[in-house]
This record gives structure tokens, C-alpha cells and sequence, in this order.
């Protein structure tokens, strides 16, 4: 089962970017060079100065570090990208994003809010069944702004694709193709997108504390298929 990404942690510099998309045989010897689509790319992710300040966040590094036993264990990485969200709007335009909506005074009660509160939440679904490998689906939001291309999606976590063209209203180009099959109703999220993820060294994510107190630490990984 894959390992959630550390709660409160976040990195300074993301990179999340499709490795291994085209394929080349080489440049002929007339100087043309012929490239086509590999159909095997996958999400690489670099995480990059995550700031571990606090006892308590030092304690939870340490934990994540360690449970991933190197390269066997597997991670939920997001792509940190909350703010190109599709956020509802209410009656007055105003965007009801988690910064608006959550009250952080209750952090810490019985009474706190979820990470997401429900005003915020975009609410979609797939609009017809897609088959494994789909480059192409049709999504309806019930709740929230149109859907942007450019935006990332999961279908189910640990998987994540990126809209690239509007097709019309309700049908999407995207990439990389469906890793799973996708059914009529099925839940989109356009909020917390994961990709499950395995770190690309043993060594990636190690924490170099500083004066005893804190540290920074980069990861890089790549997603498993």
C-alpha cells in the first residue's frame, strides 16, 4: 500500500514532467532522423527544498524516510499545484478555495474543518466509460469552475494525467494515456491529484539536520506502473 506524503511539508520547487515519451533510432546516415512516440512514458517528480523546521516535522520525516525501506516502499506524490484548481465560485465571484472556506482557528479541536470543507470541493465525474490506454474521456463537474486545459486529474488515486485540448464542453484530450480503465460515474479529482511514485535512489529525501534543529531535504522519484 503506498505511503501518504507527510502532512504540512511543502516543497519550494516542484517538477513533475513525463520521462521516456519519444523514441529515435538515431540520425541516418542522410542526416533525417525518424521519432516517434514511445507509448512507455512515465511521471517523474522532483520535490525540492521542503523545509523540515519543527520537532514534530523532524519526527514525521524521519518515519516517512525510513517506512519507504529505499526503493521498495511506494508514496502518494502530489503535484502541488492548488492554485490552477478549478475552484467553485460563489453568488458574489469570489473563489472558494481551501484558504477562503477552512477555518484554521479550529485546527486542533473536535470541531476542525477537513482539509478540503465542502464548499470547495470540485465535484466531477466521468461522463462515459474509457477504456485502459484512452488518450481521450468525457468528464461532467456538477461543482466548480469549467475544467482548464493544462489542469492535472486523478482517476483513482496514484494516477495522474493532465488535460491537453478541449474538445468540446465535456470531452478532453489528455496525457499520458489511461493507465486503468475508467466507468460511467466514476469520481474525477481535480483537487489533491496523487501519482503512486518510488524514489529514484535510496539515498533521495535523507535529512541533513542542521544545528541540531532543522534541515532541508529534495526527493526525486518516478511513478510506478
Amino acid at each position: 500500500m503506498a505511503t501518504a506524503f507527510p502532512a504540512g511539508l511543502i516543497p519550494t520547487s516542484v517538477l513533475f514532467d513525463i520521462e521516456n515519451a519519444s523514441r529515435s533510432g538515431g540520425v541516418s546516415t542522410n542526416g533525417q532522423e525518424q521519432i516517434v512516440g514511445s507509448g512507455a512514458g512515465r511521471w517523474r517528480a522532483s520535490l525540492g527544498g521542503i523545509y523540515v523546521r519543527t520537532n514534530a516535522q523532524v519526527l514525521a520525516w524521519r518515519a516517512f524516510k525510513l517506512s519507504l525501506r529505499g526503493r521498495t516502499g511506494t508514496v502518494l506524490v502530489s503535484p502541488f499545484d492548488g492554485k490552477r484548481v478549478n475552484w467553485p465560485k460563489d453568488a458574489y465571484g469570489r473563489v472558494l478555495h481551501p484558504g477562503f472556506t477552512r477555518r484554521r482557528r479550529l485546527d486542533g479541536t473536535p470541531y476542525a474543518d477537513p482539509e478540503i470543507p465542502t464548499e470547495s470541493e470540485v465535484i466531477a465525474t466521468f461522463a462515459a466509460a474509457a477504456a485502459r490506454r484512452a488518450t481521450t474521456v468525457q468528464i461532467t463537474v456538477s461543482q466548480g469552475e469549467p475544467i482548464k486545459v493544462g489542469q492535472y486529474f486523478s482517476p483513482s488515486a496514484g494516477r495522474v494525467h493532465v488535460v491537453t485540448a478541449a474538445i468540446n464542453a465535456t470531452t478532453f484530450s489528455i496525457e499520458p494515456p489511461l493507465r486503468d480503465a475508467v466507468t460511467l460515474g466514476q469520481s474525477v479529482n481535480f483537487t489533491r491529484p496523487t501519482c503512486e511514485m518510488r524514489l529514484v535512489e535510496d539515498a533521495s529525501g535523507a535529512l541533513d539536520i542542521q544545528l541540531a534543529r532543522t534541515g532541508m531535504v529534495s526527493m526525486d522519484f518516478t511513478e510506478v506502473i
